[in-house]
Order: C-alpha cells, then sequence, then structure tokens
C-alpha cells in the first residue's frame, strides 16, 4: 500500500517524464550509449517501499508518443506482482490495464529483470 509520500513521488515522477519527453535522437543515443538510459538518471526513477523501482519516460516515436513504464524489484530473479504493476500504471498516468498495453520482461543486470509497459499517449 502505497502512502502519501509515494503518491507524491510518483506524481512528480509524472511531471518531470512530461516536462521531458524523449525524442526519436535521445532514444538513438540510448542505443549506441546506454549510460544514457533513463533507468540510470534519478530524475526518471523513484524508489517505493518493498523494494520497487519504477522508471517513466514519455517517448516521442514515429507513431506517436507513448508513455514507457518499467518496474523492477532488488530481489534476484524476482519480478514485481502484476497487481502492484497496475496499481503504479494507475497513479503514473497510464489509461489501460496491463492487458491493454504492450508488455514485455526487460533484461536488466544478471538475474535481474523488470515488467515494461507502454501504451501511446
Amino acid at each position: 500500500m502505497l502512502g502519501p509520500e509515494e503518491i507524491s513521488a510518483l506524481e512528480s515522477l509524472v511531471e518531470y517524464a512530461k516536462a521531458n519527453v524523449q525524442s526519436t535522437d535521445d532514444l538513438l543515443d540510448r542505443m549506441n550509449n546506454p549510460v544514457l538510459s533513463p533507468g540510470l538518471d534519478p530524475k526518471f526513477q523513484r524508489a517505493i517501499p518493498d523494494g520497487y523501482k519504477v522508471v517513466l519516460t514519455h517517448e516521442q516515436i514515429p507513431a506517436g508518443t507513448i508513455r514507457h513504464l518499467s518496474i523492477s524489484v532488488n530481489a534476484k530473479g524476482a519480478l514485481p506482482n502484476p497487481a502492484a504493476v497496475e496499481s503504479i500504471m494507475n497513479l503514473t498516468g497510464f489509461k489501460g490495464r496491463l492487458t491493454d498495453c504492450q508488455v514485455r520482461i526487460e533484461k536488466l543486470e544478471p538475474g535481474y529483470e523488470a515488467i515494461e509497459v507502454a501504451e501511446f499517449i
């Protein structure tokens, strides 16, 4: 259960992502230099209780603008609970449910993965 502090942190993350839309050039730069990944930029991420890390970007791609969310936990071999992912999706502006969005498992460092969710804005 998220309290007022965590909700406020996620709200500020949403505002930051909206104000700093990633362009196609930014996305290409990240492909060529992973150090530029928003997952490594504290401004695009928030830590919330129970070991969750939330990364949110808004990205301009040729087909339009998407919301892109990555959620991981700090336990090797574990993924976040789908119900928790949907709760965080709701708090970060997603309109659809997990089943309505593009979802994939993102490989992080060895033994760690994230659930990655995207939807058009």
